[in-house]
């Protein structure tokens, strides 16, 4: 008996919670925090949550016309118009609840079912690396000798990977060593994360990684050269030109 209660509560609050959603997206509403940076990962599954809304309306006008009795009709009414509210309510979550960097640490969520925190200091390494998981759950976890991989999965991806400097207790694994995420933009995701923890944080272990360093190091040459920094040293060059120059 318990055991269906709080089964029935979780339901009526994941219901609940979908309509948060809609009304969040409808009025835009995201639920950032202030001072956090968002991060979207609908890109890759947006296209195919259309796709069901879209014949999930025909349907329901469709059905309305065809059906012959009417309290027939008015019941499937009812239910698909439920249905369709349904889906739009599943990808509001996915808009208005992105992935957070902040102060408070890097926010992986996934809709309304999954929202993992992991504080900037448990942070090794960051990096970009795409992998495809033969599986479609949302949570994945691979065992290994140096502890749980924890798999945040969309549209059967991940291609972010952090590495944890301590096991962390995440989606009920006290033993998590590595969380993997998916994003529409994982090198704006790393980067910022990356600065929050205060250095550069590379995993020389994946391929790519001596070039993402190198990139790293030529966006902050840039940055110095456009900077307050490359204004003075400029004005310090020009000025021993003028010098040299003159009688």
């Amino acid at each position: 008996m318990k055991v269906g209660l709080g089964l029935a509560r979780r339901v009526i609050a994941f219901e609940w919670n979908l309509y948060v959603a809609l009304f969040r997206w409808v009025f835009r509403r995201p639920h950032v925090p202030r001072g956090a940076a968002p991060f979207r990962y609908i890109g890759a599954i947006a296209a195919i949550l259309w796709g069901f809304i879209y014949v999930s309306a025909v349907e329901l006008v469709a059905v309305h016309f065809l059906l012959p009795w009417e309290k027939i009709r008015l019941v499937v009414d009812i239910l698909s118009l439920w249905g369709l509210i349904w889906m739009l309510g599943f990808m509001a979550s996915l808009r208005v609840y992105p992935h957070l960097v902040s102060d408070a640490g890097l926010r992986i969520r996934r809709g309304i079912s999954t929202d993992l925190t992991v504080p900037l200091d448990a942070i090794a390494s960051i990096s970009v690396r795409e992998r495809v998981r033969d599986k479609s759950r949302a949570i994945q976890v691979d065992r290994g000798e140096q502890g749980a991989v924890l798999n945040v999965v969309i549209a059967n991806r991940t291609n972010v990977d952090v590495a944890l400097s301590r096991p962390l207790d995440l989606a009920g694994h006290t033993d998590v060593t590595t969380l993997r995420c998916y994003t529409d933009d994982p090198r704006g995701l790393v980067a910022r994360a990356r600065s929050g923890t205060g250095r550069d944080t590379v995993n020389a272990g994946y391929p790519g990684a001596a070039f993402a360093a190198t990139m790293n190091a030529r966006i902050r040459d840039r940055g110095e050269a456009h900077g307050p920094a490359g204004d003075r040293r400029r004005s310090a060059e020009n000025g021993d030109a003028v010098a040299q120059g003159g009688p």
